[in-house]
């Protein structure tokens, strides 16, 4: 049973880190990121958890928010900063950004069609799962280090040596075991 729920705990982080087409999957609306560097401390650190909602409007988004977005020049790239102003160019919504650690703002401001998701909260620490978690390589290595803890568990646990009787409930189960025939037959 807790191979099981070790497995399913698994699947679903894999299932919020994965990337399908461009956009990344989890609960409807809702999704999960790992951070992988500083540049957000001291909110914000390495391996920390960040929870998005990923069907938040521009409009819904104003300066001091926290969103993740795909960078300018690697659309495969996530960055997660916190957003320093918003800007209005020619009908359309774009955000300057900065990590918190970094000393000056982002190059580039994000545009509308960047923006992956807006910051609903964070998990300390559980990013370094979810990393460990879309490695489908460390998920095959967790799921059989689990079924094989599980196992030596199941072979090695301790009970009533081979042939004792146990006594459950006021009845004595089990198997009898009798002497073995000491008399010697011949043919």
């Amino acid at each position: 049973r807790g191979v099981c729920l070790l497995l399913a705990a698994l699947a679903t982080l894999a299932s919020f880190g994965a990337h399908d087409a461009g956009r990344p999957a989890g609960l409807v609306g809702r999704a999960a990121f790992a951070v992988l560097s500083g540049s957000m401390a001291p909110a914000l650190h390495t391996g920390d958890l960040v929870l998005a909602d990923t069907s938040v409007d521009a409009a819904d988004i104003a300066a001091g928010d926290v969103i993740v977005f795909r960078t300018a020049n690697d659309t495969s790239r996530l960055v997660t900063h916190r957003v320093t102003r918003v800007l209005s160019e020619g009908g359309g919504i774009s955000f300057a950004t900065k990590g918190d650690a970094n000393p000056g703002p982002d190059s580039t401001p994000v545009t509308e069609s960047s923006v992956v998701g807006k910051m609903t909260g964070h998990v300390p620490n559980l990013g370094y799962v979810l990393a460990a978690a879309t490695d489908l390589r460390a998920v095959t290595l967790v799921a059989a280090a689990a079924v094989l803890a599980h196992l030596a568990i199941v072979i090695v646990r301790p009970g009533p040596p081979h042939g004792a009787l146990r006594e459950s409930g006021g009845t004595t189960t089990g198997v009898h075991l009798e002497p073995p025939d000491t008399e010697r037959h011949t043919t």
